[in-house]
C-alpha cells in the first residue's frame, strides 16, 4: 500500500513515536467551553512572562511549547474566540508550523472580527520572510474570507504573488482567489489547466466556476467546452 508514497516500507510501518502520540492526544478540546477558552488564554499568557520554566519564548520554542500553542489556537478556533487574534502575526512569523491552524483561526473569526482579521492579513502580506507554503495558506484565508472583493491593493498583491511563485500550488491558490474577485481571465485559467501539474486541476476548474459568479464571467459555452473534456471536470463545474 506504500508503493506510491515515496516512503520505505520499514519506515512507513514503524511504530508511532511516543512524542507524536502526545501531540495528537493533547489537541483534543476541553469539554467545558469556558474552561477551554481560559486554558488557551493561560497558554498564550506564557508568551508575556519573564524568563522561567513556564515561559514560551518565540525565538526558541520547544516541542512542548509548539504543542501547547497548537492546542490553544485549536481551542480558540472551535469557539471562534478572539482572545488570540493579536497574537496571530507573531505566531505566524516565529512558529511557521502553526500556519494551517492560524489560517483556520482567522477564518473562524472573520464574521465577527473582520477588521482585526484584515489587519493581520495585510500585515503578514507585506512580510518578505514568509515561505511559499505559508503564502498558500495566507491566500487561502483571503479566498475563504473574500478579502480581495473590495480591495484592488490585495488583488494586485496576489497577482504579483502568482507571477513570482515557484510553487505550482501557490500559483493555483492565487488563481482560485483571483477568480472569485474577477481579476483573472478564463483563457489564463484554461492555459494553466493544460500546463500546470495535473494534481492541481481541481483548483483551476473550481476557479472557473468561481469566475462564472464574478463580475467577469466566461463567455457562453466556454465552461461547457471544458466540462465535456472530463467527467470529473463536469462534476466540479455543475455541483
Amino acid at each position: 500500500m506504500f508503493n506510491n508514497t515515496g516512503v520505505q516500507i520499514d519506515e512507513a510501518t514503524a511504530a508511532v513515536a511516543p512524542g507524536d502520540v502526545e501531540v495528537n492526544v493533547t489537541d483534543y478540546p476541553a469539554e467545558d467551553e469556558e474552561d477551554s477558552v481560559q486554558e488557551a488564554v493561560r497558554t498564550l499568557a506564557r508568551l508575556d512572562r519573564p524568563n522561567g520554566d513556564d515561559r514560551i519564548d518565540l525565538k526558541s520554542t520547544s516541542r512542548r511549547d509548539v504543542r501547547d500553542l497548537r492546542r490553544a489556537i485549536t481551542l480558540l478556533t472551535r469557539r471562534s474566540d478572539p482572545s488570540g487574534l493579536d497574537r496571530v502575526t507573531h505566531l505566524f512569523l516565529f512558529v511557521p508550523s502553526l500556519t494551517p491552524r492560524l489560517g483556520e483561526y482567522l477564518i473562524s473569526l472573520y464574521e465577527t472580527h473582520s477588521d482585526g482579521v484584515e489587519k493581520a492579513w495585510d500585515y503578514l502580506s507585506e512580510r518578505d520572510s514568509l515561505s511559499e507554503w505559508q503564502l498558500i495558506w495566507l491566500v487561502y484565508v483571503a479566498r475563504k474570507c473574500q478579502l480581495m472583493t473590495a480591495s484592488s491593493r490585495r488583488q494586485d498583491h496576489v497577482i504579483k504573488l502568482r507571477m513570482l511563485a515557484k510553487n505550482p500550488a501557490l500559483r493555483a491558490e492565487c488563481a482560485f482567489a483571483l477568480a472569485g474577485a474577477g481579476r483573472i481571465g478564463f483563457a489564463d485559467l484554461d492555459d494553466a489547466l493544460r500546463v500546470e501539474p495535473e494534481v492541481l486541476s481541481a483548483w483551476y476548474i473550481l476557479a472557473m466556476r468561481a469566475l462564472a459568479q464574478s463580475p467577469r464571467p466566461p463567455l457562453p459555452g466556454q465552461l461547457a467546452a471544458v466540462s465535456q473534456t472530463d467527467p470529473v471536470f463536469r462534476y466540479l463545474l455543475e455541483t
